[in-house]
């Protein structure tokens, strides 16, 4: 909270209106904007204190797959082999819950 002084050395009283949240360019991210108001026992009250709380997203994602999990060595003849590797996927976390999505580059031979 805000903190404020009244000149005649009163009590002062504070009042704070929450804001919503307003949603960012991605679903974890936005502000919220609160503000205060200030009273002294006279009833003289203050400006308005405007606080501003952003909240953002800008770590990337981490992987939970160790990177040699899908590491696989198979025969030349191993068709249905080669096919399960490459419908294997690595899985990775996001440090604010949201939705990870992936995308495959496929290698060449």
């Amino acid at each position: 909270a805000p903190i404020a002084t009244d000149n005649c050395g009163a009590t002062v009283t504070y009042t704070k209106t929450s804001g919503s949240f307003m949603a960012g360019s991605c679903i974890n991210s936005g502000t919220y904007t609160n503000t205060w108001v200030a009273k002294d026992v006279c009833n003289n009250s203050s400006t308005t204190f405007t606080q501003v709380i952003t909240i953002q997203d800008t770590t990337a994602p981490t992987w939970t797959t160790a990177a040699t999990d899908l590491n696989v060595t198979l025969q030349c003849s191993d068709l249905s082999g080669l096919a399960n590797a490459q419908t294997a996927a690595p899985i990775a976390t996001d440090n604010c819950g949201g939705t990870v999505t992936y995308t495959k580059t496929s290698g060449s031979f």
